[in-house]
């Protein structure tokens, strides 16, 4: 009975059964031993099944299969037979575990059709899972086709944009530092192909100089972004490259950073552009301001600009025809007072009109004022310009009082040359190729003595002799052989003429005819005459001027002397031109002690580059003698650059004699001032009361004559005869005591 209860409380326990090769999920918390005495079939009908594995343990037990019961239902037993000392039985016990084949099966069947409803519902899921992955790999294959078609039609695009640009389109690898890429259009810039490029480092595509400018730049840039400041999309920087001919190519380089996940650059995309052409413009526009800048301050006439009638700057050639020593002194003083007082209403009406944009005179003749009050004639040249929205004026002035002198001369010899000039005809004619004249003027027929009409027609060999005929066609076969005009010379009958031939082209670019111009300069010829003896006489008058001038060059050699300079010296131009001039010249100080080449500040002007001025300057002739001169030196440049010396002097020994002639009756002057209060010669005076008379017969007293005619003063006494006239008790009272003291 406990065994049977036993088996009954186990009859719903779960074992894990095998029958034809199919599993029934069973558990069961007791440890089964598969043998059994009735594992091999005693009678009963009871088969073996299998051995069945327990769940927990791992343990099998005998599955039989069986009718066993009085109902002949089929049961499935679990027998399983636990040793004595395992239960603490003095025998074994045998525990069988029986269920209706009906259920287990009903229960595998069920378990099954779930089983197969899960394996189906899986493979349904897998299904639909694989199509759906399969309809959208389909469709992302179609948008990455559609993206790469876009983005190869754009790489197309910008390629071929890229290789037909003429800029040079690249990009840099920063950790190589290499090219990845270099447009075709870099073999019209550099002379490389894009291939060459890419294959050289960085360092071969710039010069020295800028390959340090762009390292610094790149550093520069690298170093914000990794502190994650904020760098500018893109920059432009100007860069030298080399060519492959060994020129070099100034480029301009706009440039942009590709930047990874993190926000840094991995490489460098660039566009360069040749600006070679705008270099050569920037330095030309330099160098054109150098050049006007040296043209400015050298030029030997007065240059000023004024804005609203006061001087903003000045050249020196300004400052000194008005008396100043250097520019500096003019800026910010007003035009008008370097204006003659007589000229100053025109010239600010003409200001102020200038400033309202009225048309004034631009070219005009005035009167200026130099600092010491002198007036002399100026030719000037005004204009006006408008810079930052105000107006300036620039004026270029000179001198002209000796050329007003000059042209005034020029004027009277040359009247009747005028008059002669103002009557001439010039005769003009056209000719073909063969010699005959199309047409002609009045003048040249009036000339011939023909008209218009006779004229036209004829040949040279009708109207002038020979020789001189065969001159002109001679002339005329040059003119159509070279297309170029000749010029020459002819005399006929005494007159000398002047002739010009012109080719004149037909539709056909050739020379059709020829244009004959004649002008009868047999006056103009005598003119000229004239004109080279006035020249003559004023290259005599220069040659003849009293101030001395040489001009040294950047090593200190003369290399011009004008004759004053050569009288001065004692020296000729080609005696001193490879000497030492200031060992020559000017080796003294004014006391007549020696001066060194570095303490002289007028030979230094070439490296010091400032003008020199002095009064008290001693030049020693060729014969060793001194003489005191007055000196400006001043440099000369080219390029911003002293390349020579102008220095002017002149002999002041008159006027130092002058100056100490002045200095000696000056002196003789104060001597006579300090004598004027003594008295001399003979004065008139009373025998009696002695007052003195003067010049215009008045008497006075002693002391008021002497006070005033002299520096003398009086102090008053009494002397001893006076005294005793005076106080004649007293003497006898002292006469007395005398006479006692010498009796005793």
């Amino acid at each position: 009975m406990p065994i049977k209860r036993k088996a009954e409380g186990l009859r719903d326990t779960e074992w894990r059964a095998h029958e034809r090769g199919q599993s029934e999920k069973i558990s069961q918390a007791l440890d089964f031993d598969h043998r059994h005495p009735l594992a091999a079939g005693d009678g009963t009908g009871i088969r073996p099944l299998s051995g069945a594995p327990h769940r927990e343990s791992g343990r099998k037990a005998s599955i039989l299969s069986g009718t066993v019961d009085a109902a002949g239902v089929e049961r499935v037993l679990a027998v399983r037979t636990i040793h004595p000392a395992a239960a603490h039985l003095d025998k074994p016990l045998v525990v069988a575990v029986g269920r209706d084949v009906r259920v287990v099966f009903a229960d595998w069947r069920r378990n099954a059709m779930i089983y197969v409803g899960v394996f189906c519902g899986i493979v349904l899921i897998t299904v639909f899972s694989l199509r759906y992955n399969q309809i959208s790999v389909q469709q992302a294959e179609e948008q990455a086709r559609i993206s790469k078609e876009a983005l190869e039609k754009s790489e197309r695009r910008y390629r071929i944009l890229a290789e037909n640009t003429t800029d040079v389109v690249w990009q840099l690898d920063l950790q190589s530092m290499r090219f990845t890429y270099v447009s075709p259009s870099v073999f019209r810039l550099r002379g490389y192909t894009a291939e060459e490029v890419m294959a050289q480092p960085l360092e071969a595509s710039l010069t020295p100089d800028s390959l340090r400018n762009v390292q610094t730049w790149m550093g520069r840039i690298l170093d914000e972004f990794r502190r994650g400041e904020t760098v500018p999309p893109v920059e432009l920087k100007e860069v030298e490259q080399p060519r492959k001919n060994g020129t070099t190519v100034w480029t301009e380089v706009s440039t942009t950073y590709v930047l990874d996940d993190k926000n840094q650059p991995v490489s460098v995309i660039g566009i360069s552009r040749d600006i070679t052409e705008r270099k050569h413009i920037e330095e030309e526009r330099h160098a054109n301001e150098i050049k006007f800048r040296t043209i400015f301050e050298n030029s030997i006439d007065a240059i000023g600009v004024s804005r609203a009638g006061v001087h903003v700057f000045v050249n020196t050639a300004y400052a000194a025809l008005f008396g100043y020593s250097t520019p500096g002194e003019l800026v910010g003083k007003p035009v008008l007072e370097l204006i003659a007082p007589a000229e100053r209403t025109t010239i600010l009406d003409r200001i102020r009109r200038r400033a309202h944009g009225e048309a004034v005179p631009m070219v005009y003749e005035s009167k200026g004022l130099r600092q010491d009050g002198s007036e002399f004639v100026m030719d000037v040249h005004a204009s006006t310009y408008e810079l930052f929205g105000e107006m300036f004026t620039l004026v270029i002035m000179r001198d002209i009082t000796e050329r007003k002198r000059a042209e005034e001369e020029l004027r009277q010899s040359s009247e009747l040359l005028r008059t002669f000039m103002n009557a001439i005809d010039e005769s003009a004619f056209l000719m073909d190729r063969e010699g005959r004249i199309l047409a002609a003027n009045e003048t040249v027929a009036k000339r011939f003595g023909k008209t218009v009409q006779k004229f036209i027609g004829l040949t040279a060999d009708q109207i002038l002799p020979p020789e001189v005929a065969q001159i002109r066609e001679k002339h005329v076969a040059e003119v159509i052989r070279t297309k170029k005009p000749v010029r020459f010379e002819d005399e006929r009958m005494g007159r000398v003429i002047d002739n010009s031939i012109y080719p004149v082209f037909n539709a056909q670019g050739e020379v059709g005819a020829v244009a004959i111009v004649g002008y009868d300069v047999t006056d103009r010829k005598l003119a000229e005459e004239a004109i080279q003896q006035n020249e003559k006489k004023l290259r005599d008058i220069t040659a003849s001027l009293g101030e001395g001038l040489y001009v040294l060059n950047d090593r200190g050699e003369v290399t011009f002397m004008n004759p004053e300079a050569e009288r001065l010296l004692g020296w000729t131009e080609d005696e001193l031109r490879h000497k030492n001039i200031h060992n020559a010249i000017h080796s003294r100080k004014p006391d007549g002690s020696p001066l060194s080449f570095d303490e002289c500040k007028m030979h230094n002007v070439i490296q010091l580059g400032t003008r020199f001025f002095s009064h008290n300057q001693m030049f020693m002739r060729k014969d060793g003698t001194l003489f005191p001169a007055s000196v400006i030196s001043t440099p000369l440049k080219e390029n911003g650059r002293v390349t020579a010396s102008i220095t002017v002097f002149r002999d002041i020994s008159d006027i130092k004699q002058v100056e100490g002639e002045r200095e000696k009756l000056i002196a003789d002057l104060q001597k006579a001032l300090a004598e004027i209060k003594t008295l001399h010669g003979i004065l008139p005076i009373c025998s009696s009361c002695k007052k003195i008379r003067d010049d215009k017969g008045s008497w006075h007293q002693l002391e008021a004559y002497i006070h005033d005619h002299t520096d003398a003063k009086f102090s008053h006494g009494l002397c001893a005869d006076c005294a005793k006239k005076l106080y004649p008790e007293y003497y006898k009272e002292e006469d007395s005591k005398d006479k006692g003291r010498s009796s005793t």
